[in-house]
């Protein structure tokens, strides 16, 4: 599988390259060049990668390489446009979130590149040990048609301090729900292959944001919420099946009935830490490895892709530009 990197920013350094670099020590892959505007970047991958052929502009490079791949990992606002470039050359895709941030970029991608089958979306969260854990019980519920909640609440003192970008700061680029929201969109789509946005807000302050969205998941509910501006960082996650609750804040779990704990605090891996969502990307690209050449798995990993981003446009558009005076915009109400 040869392999080409569109964008040098943090992810790819932090993320992408070191686990690209492990496939290729084994032999699943190559990583043939790589692209980036901005020449600072560059200079910097090639002192981590001598030789590396390296690129300003990915279609220079996609003329360029012989490439099976190319891996998204720009500023957001080119997701789309690269994306369809890359169909254009036959590659298969992987891109990292959010796959598009309105409606007119991502009905391009859904009309030129999701029928081909072939667009993997970076929803690395999924391969958390906790969520692993946690998963089953709210399929189980779903499979049953019992109520469920998935109550997400993420609380960050800035977007993301290791950030090179300012786009998760600005106001157009959707904020916490286009950072934060599409990756539990994302294990939303595990849980039911449809999702319904019913409500979603977003108040934008000096220094602060909040954004909201409830999201109907089979028999179940997502309610997200997010701030930027908060006085600590904290993931918190809680899975309620009746009395039943699973609770995983930041990196301890545990399991209650009624209120009263039945497991002790389990140490776990955090969302709130960058370091292991930055770890998580070796279980991806070690699945994509092994089913990529799959085309029922491509074609799974295109639906979810499709759906998590129509799901995160749907809040987007329902949430707005907020501010504390025009409230909340509500799709539907559930």
């Amino acid at each position: 599988m040869r392999v080409a990197l569109a964008g040098l920013g943090t992810a790819a350094v932090r993320g992408h390259l070191p686990q690209l670099a492990r496939l290729e020590s084994t032999g699943q892959l190559t990583l043939v060049g790589a692209s980036e505007p901005e020449p600072e970047r560059r200079a910097l991958v090639e002192s981590l990668r001598p030789g590396l052929a390296l690129f300003a502009t990915t279609q220079e490079m996609l003329e360029s390489v012989d490439s099976d791949v190319l891996i998204v990992a720009t500023d957001p606002s080119a997701h789309a446009d690269l994306v369809c470039l890359a169909s254009r050359y036959g590659q298969h895709v992987v891109c990292e979130k959010p796959l598009a941030l309105t409606r007119e970029q991502y009905n391009r991608v859904a009309t030129e590149v999701a029928p081909i089958g072939s667009v993997v979306a970076v929803h690395q969260f999924r391969h958390a040990a906790t969520w692993r854990r946690i998963a089953p019980w709210a399929r189980a519920a779903r499979a049953a048609g019992l109520p469920f909640s998935l109550a997400v609440d993420i609380q960050r003192v800035r977007t993301d301090p290791l950030a090179a970008a300012r786009w998760r700061d600005a106001a157009d680029y959707g904020g916490m729900l286009a950072d934060h929201g599409v990756h539990y969109f994302a294990l939303g789509w595990t849980l039911s292959r449809r999702l319904d946005v019913l409500h979603a807000a977003r108040v934008l302050q000096p220094g602060s944001e909040r954004s909201s969205a409830t999201v109907r998941i089979g028999s179940g509910r997502l309610e997200f919420s997010a701030c930027a501006g908060a006085a600590t960082s904290r993931n918190r996650l809680v899975l309620r099946v009746g009395q039943a609750a699973l609770t995983w804040v930041d990196d301890t779990a545990t399991a209650s009935i009624a209120g009263a704990r039945v497991t002790p605090l389990r140490r776990t891996g955090s969302l709130s830490d960058r370091r292991y969502t930055d770890s998580l990307y070796r279980p991806f690209y070690t699945e994509l490895a092994a089913k990529l050449h799959d085309p029922r798995w491509r074609r799974r990993r295109t639906e979810e892709a499709a759906t998590v981003g129509a799901t995160l446009i749907a809040a987007l558009e329902a949430a707005g530009l907020s501010t504390p005076t025009q409230n909340r915009a509500r799709l539907r109400q559930g």
